[in-house]
C-alpha cells in the first residue's frame, strides 16, 4: 500500500506522523531496520505506533531487522436489519 525508503527518517528527536485513510479490512504493518537494533537503543530510543479505527493497533521499538504486525479484519459486521 505505501512504502517509505531508508533515509526518509534522518532527523533525531523528531516525531514523524504519516496518516492514511483506508477502508475497513485486514492490514499488515512491516517495519525494517537495516542496523538490526529495531529503532531502539544504539542510536537513541525510538518507537512506532499504528492507530487503526480509533484504537492502537500495533506498537513496538526493540526488534531485530524486521517486525510485522497484522491488524484489522476482513470480517464484515452483521447486515443492518430493516425494522
Amino acid at each position: 500500500v505505501h512504502t517509505h525508503e531508508a533515509g526518509a527518517y534522518e532527523l533525531q528527536n523528531y516525531d514523524y506522523e504519516i496518516e492514511f485513510c483506508v477502508p475497513q479490512g485486514e492490514y499488515e504493518f512491516v517495519i525494517n531496520d537495516e542496523f538490526g537494533d529495531g529503532i531502539c537503543c544504539d542510536y537513541g530510543i525510538g518507537w512506532y505506533v499504528v492507530n487503526y479505527d480509533g484504537a492502537e493497533a500495533a506498537i513496538g521499538w526493540k526488534f531485530n531487522k524486521q517486525e510485522k504486525k497484522t491488524f484489522g479484519s476482513c470480517d464484515v459486521g452483521p447486515a443492518p436489519s430493516n425494522v
